[in-house]
């Protein structure tokens, strides 16, 4: 059991809010046991996490005098560049005073999973222990709501040559952070991510506990939780300024048990892109750990800004651009020409058939229209044919005056009629009502596309008896 500096994995609440939330959410301490990791994970070598480092204090002291990373350990932070590593914004200030930590006082322990062993001198092939020239702080960090909780340090000397990459072995490597077209599978609510650390391995209540810190590097396995039951359950964090926002990603499990914790602030939140490990966030605070409905809370390093910060400072490469649409051309179609109309059959002769004659098989009339029902002696097949037309004419004699003198004047009328093919040799039209007169009757039969289909047959319509 050791203690260690007044550096925090988590943001430090005011106690009667740490309080308040454990009420509210009513978690249960998780059972403590001895063999608990992180909190509730297990002892890893190096080659798991190889671009996993250590930042401690050389101001720090062993009981015997001499600094070590053990006694100095606050933070964790990943490499992702020969002399870049990623932390979190709150690992550069000093926690008592809020002061920004100076660069003489931070140094970066990598290539080692043992914070021990790492002072021995025959201990490890590759083990950098380096000093670190400049801090870059997120200048969207705020250290009262621990939003945009990012910074890069730059170190005196790089931490390897080449481009290593982690393949089981290596000790050293770098990862590189999350794109941002990669966060909807990679951190999708549910999806299993990394955390890693040097942290407290005792699941700690919001108000504090008995922490207990490991001389080995530890991870544990968690999931992706949705953010807004997560922002739910921190509801009261918001009277004290702490509002989770789009720049934090949570992840812990529902029922408590495994997280990280104290002393692992700034260490990595690793996914899986397409089967490649990849930074998706970076630890930053939480209430307790471990506790149940209280996920922890990291920097959500897929975020626009965020991820332009880590970029810029360390120098990396922006994303790729989405791929190309590629669109398969499509063969030009020859317009289709619309087939035109079937001819209209030429009215037939004398000498291939005689002209139909029709006549009136009976009427039907009311006050002002009449029904007649006709017989015409060219029966039509019942198909094809829709509409029968006709033409109604008659005259009227009327007394015309030209010229001084009076004459006798005929005038003549007509009238469209429309009916119905009833079938075989009947048709059906209509006709206004007829007076006492005779009338001249022409109709032809049209089918469906509105073409005539029988020339014009003619007959005469008498005035109905009374």
């Amino acid at each position: 059991m050791r203690t260690r500096p007044p550096a925090r994995r988590r943001a430090a609440l005011p106690l009667t809010l740490a309080v308040a939330l454990l009420a509210a959410a009513a978690p249960a301490a998780a059972e403590r046991r001895a063999d608990l990791r992180i909190v509730g994970g297990s002892q890893i070598t190096i080659a798991t996490t190889p671009f996993q480092v250590a930042l401690w204090n050389p101001t720090t002291l062993e009981p015997g005098g001499q600094p070590s990373p053990f006694a100095g350990q606050f933070c964790g932070g990943t490499i992702v560049a020969p002399t870049k590593v990623v932390t979190a914004g709150h690992c550069a200030f000093n926690p008592t005073t809020g002061a920004p930590q100076p660069p003489s006082q931070v140094r970066v322990l990598a290539g080692t999973a043992h914070l021990r062993k790492a002072t021995e001198p025959a201990y490890g092939i590759g083990v950098k222990d380096v000093a670190v020239s400049s801090i870059t702080v997120n200048p969207g960090y705020s250290s009262s709501t621990e939003d945009g909780d990012a910074a890069v340090l730059t170190l005196a000397e790089p931490l390897y040559a080449g481009t290593p990459t982690p393949n089981g072995t290596t000790a050293i490597a770098p990862i590189r952070p999350i794109y941002p077209s990669e966060a909807g599978t990679a951190t999708a609510d549910g999806a299993a991510v990394r955390v890693s650390g040097w942290g407290d391995v005792n699941a700690e209540p919001a108000t504090g506990g008995n922490p207990s810190y490991p001389a080995d590097l530890h991870a544990v396995d968690v999931h992706v939780q949705p953010f807004t039951p997560c922002r739910n359950s921190y509801f009261l964090a918001s009277l004290f300024g702490i509002q989770l926002t789009d720049r934090m990603l949570c992840a812990g499990e529902p029922a408590g048990g495994k997280d990280s914790c104290s002393g692992d602030s700034g260490g990595p939140l690793t996914a899986s892109a397409a089967g490649t490990p990849v930074l998706a966030g970076i630890v930053s605070f939480g209430i307790g750990c471990a506790q149940a409905n209280l996920p922890g809370i990291y920097t959500r390093v897929s975020e626009t800004s965020v991820g332009a910060f880590l970029r810029g400072a360390a120098g990396l490469p922006d994303p790729p651009a989405p791929p190309p649409v590629v669109t398969t051309p499509t063969t030009p179609t020859t317009p289709t020409v619309p087939s035109p109309p079937p001819p209209i059959p030429p009215a037939p002769t004398t000498t291939d058939r005689a002209r139909p004659t029709s006549r009136i098989a009976g009427r039907s009339c009311n006050r002002s229209r009449c029904v007649l029902d006709l017989v015409v002696s060219d029966p039509l097949p019942s198909a094809g044919i829709r509409r029968v037309r006709g033409t109604l004419r008659w005259s009227t004699r009327s007394r015309c005056r030209r010229k001084g003198r009076v004459t006798t004047c005929a005038t003549a009328h007509e009238t469209t009629l429309k009916g119905t093919f009833v079938g075989g040799s009947h048709w059906s039209l209509r006709t206004p009502r007829l007076g006492r007169r005779s009338y001249r009757l022409s109709i032809v039969a049209r089918d469906k596309a509105g073409y005539d289909q029988r020339p014009a047959t003619a007959t005469t319509v008498r005035p109905a008896r009374r």
